[in-house]
């Protein structure tokens, strides 16, 4: 399967945590969100959602409900990766590599903003991220190092 863009809007306050799952063709919402640490000190997020497909994509992608479990790899999360599950019966991976300060409502919006990626080094690269890329491109995006100054890639669902 190919990996669809994506981006992950998280909203944290001292009374909660809420999230939405961006893409082209529709949202997800939480109805539901906990931080769950686990039992080495790894923080999850842990969250149950409702998914809004756009009007066109209803008849081959109908609302439904899912749960999805990510890991945060440092405090604050320069990555998120973890896998979702549907009532569906699907299922698969999540994996945001690149963060931004500002928060998007929407696909186009969230497609605008700069991205930090943390280097292996520690270091904090920045860049914009294009607003369309090929799958394929995507999928070798996430794999490269990022060192040379290219922008910094896009979240994914696969």
């Amino acid at each position: 399967m190919e990996p669809i863009p994506a981006f992950l809007v998280v909203r944290q306050t001292f009374t909660g945590i809420w999230a939405r799952l961006l893409t082209e063709r529709s949202a997800s919402e939480t109805i539901s969100a906990e931080l769950v640490p686990a039992a080495d000190g790894v923080m999850n997020l842990a969250a149950v959602y409702r998914n809004t497909p756009r009007m066109s994509e209803r008849m081959v992608s109908p609302i439904h409900f899912g749960s999805f479990l990510v890991e945060l790899d440092h405090d604050p999360a320069n990555s998120l990766a973890g896998h979702y599950w549907t009532d569906r019966k699907t299922g698969g991976e999540m994996d945001f590599a690149a963060r931004s300060k500002k928060l998007a409502t929407g696909f186009e919006q969230a497609a605008k903003l700069n991205f930090t990626r943390q280097k292996s080094d520690g270091a904090r690269q920045h860049g914009r991220r294009p607003a369309r890329r090929k799958a394929s491109a995507m999928k070798r995006a996430a794999r490269e190092d990022f060192s040379d100054g290219a922008p910094a890639p896009p979240g994914h669902v696969t």
